[in-house]
């Protein structure tokens, strides 16, 4: 709510004279932050030749994401998840519907890397979660410990394993 009134320059009545409730913002702004996630991830896999270059560039965003102002607190749609806990089953939803999205994304990517011999064959999903789990995972570890090298280490491993056929 801070960073909110910095940046508008409302006081936090001005703020909430505009939104039904804290949820209601809270939606609103996450909303917002995951649309920026997904036209990044739009842009970066726009143009690529291969679902494997596509994955690559997938990958390679959340290399880049940390050094975006931003995303310094992490990502969006797991800082929600933890937020909302079981105490708030409207934000939960909308953090499980965005991660949902952007797993399906990855899942897409592997599925057309599969039909055309990019990826060896197998579970497309259960090759995404595991791609989403580890990237999400360590950005997790880079803010805690705020080590990006932590960062480095899972998307080395991941680009090894994408270069490798997802084997």
């Amino acid at each position: 709510m801070s960073e909110i009134m910095r940046v508008t320059g409302l006081r936090k009545g001005g703020i909430y004279r505009h939104f039904d409730s804290r949820t209601t913002l809270t939606l609103e702004a996450f909303e917002y932050a995951v649309g920026r996630m997904r036209d990044r991830f739009l842009r970066a896999t726009d143009g690529c030749a291969t679902p494997k270059d596509m994955l690559l560039a997938a990958i390679g965003l959340f290399r880049d994401s940390s050094r975006e102002e931003a995303f310094h607190g992490g990502c969006p749609i797991v800082n929600l998840a933890i937020e909302s806990d079981d105490a708030d089953p409207e934000l939960r939803n909308a953090a499980r519907k965005a991660m949902s999205q952007l797993i399906g994304r990855f899942e897409q990517i592997i599925a057309n890397g599969m039909r055309n011999g990019d990826f060896a064959k197998g579970d497309a999903g259960d090759r995404a979660r595991f791609i989403v789990a580890c990237l999400e995972g360590a950005v997790v570890l880079g803010n805690l410990y705020k080590d990006r090298a932590l960062i480095e280490a899972v998307l080395e491993h991941l680009d090894k394993y994408v270069r490798n056929g997802l084997r």
